[in-house]
């Protein structure tokens, strides 16, 4: 396995076994759909550390239960190459961790890849808090971390914001629309949003700028935009574009980015192009969403060190 980061989902766990038999391993969709279908897209790879220390991944789903559930079937340690993507009695989609790094994960739903909006619309998988609504990573972390359950970020946010404005263009019901506009208040409420920075991660003493989070969220916000004609969306978008304009020196070094935005680099990991060459196609996503002369100055350098390494 490699290290600095392991391609898998993953922006979230959750701690629910699936009371209903799973039939079949679900391929994850294509992380970079056109900007039209981005929330059928998977998520951007999240990396949980505390203060930054040792960036791992984490993933999962959102049920309101706070303790993590122990799989009795699982007694051996797995890893990244064996979790399993499953389809649950009602086709939504599970994750099946099994015993990750021996946290005893199991099967879980993770609200990055749902996509039936009536799932969202379960009371026990969002947390009403008046004026916005936000979408809980309901497990705890504790892989070179301390995170304990609730925890929140941009990407099951936008994703549960945009299943359901689809659902509402296609449906016409009011409900979807009105919940929509609850989870996009979720962005930029002071829990997930920084003066423009999406976080990737959001709990106590944890709150990350992740890179890709921002790529990845930063771009569904066009997407809902257009779904939806909120101009508060298209506001939102322009702010976290320039933030990502302002940030990318910061970000970038020879042949990688760094994995967040941190004060203390020397606690923050690098990501090299040639491990995770998607980050370049969410640039590229979001470049083409913009004409950003920024962007573009970025994601050329990024490509040319794809193909000409530093390092191998």
């Amino acid at each position: 396995m490699v290290t600095i980061i392991k391609t898998a989902l993953l922006a979230s766990l959750s701690l629910i076994l699936l009371a209903h038999s799973t039939t079949g391993v679900v391929k994850p969709v294509d992380v970079f759909a056109e900007a039209d279908d981005a929330f059928d897209a998977a998520p951007a790879h999240v990396y949980i550390s505390d203060d930054n220390r040792d960036n791992k991944d984490g993933g999962g789903g959102a049920m309101v239960d706070s303790t993590t559930v122990n799989n009795k079937n699982e007694e051996e340690e797995t890893d990244w190459d064996d979790i399993e993507y499953l389809r649950d009695a009602n086709n939504n989609t599970m994750v099946d961790y099994k015993n990750l790094y021996d946290l005893n994960i199991g099967k879980v739903y993770n609200p990055n890849f749902v996509d039936n909006a009536d799932w969202f619309l379960d009371s026990s998988n969002y947390e009403d808090h008046v004026d916005y609504y936000l979408i809980p990573y309901n497990y705890n972390w504790y892989f070179y971390s301390d995170i304990s359950a609730p925890w929140y970020g941009c990407e099951a946010q936008s994703k549960a914001m945009l299943v359901t404005a689809k659902k509402y263009n296609e449906t016409g019901d009011s409900k979807y629309l009105e919940f929509s506009k609850k989870v996009f208040n979720g962005l930029n409420s002071p829990v997930l949003n920084r003066h423009g920075w999406l976080l990737g991660v959001a709990a106590e003493n944890n709150n990350v700028k992740i890179l890709n989070s921002q790529l990845f969220c930063v771009a569904n916000l066009m997407t809902y935009y257009k779904y939806t004609g909120d101009e508060r969306a298209l506001t939102l978008f322009k702010k976290g574009v320039d933030v990502l304009e302002k940030n990318m020196n910061n970000l970038s070094v020879d042949c990688g980015t760094y994995y967040s935005l941190s004060k203390d680099k020397s606690k923050d990991k690098i990501v090299t192009h040639q491990q995770h060459p998607e980050y370049m196609k969410m640039l590229e996503r979001l470049y083409l969403m913009t004409g950003s002369n920024t962007l573009k100055k970025t994601l050329d350098k990024w490509q040319h060190d794809y193909k000409f390494p530093c390092y191998s």
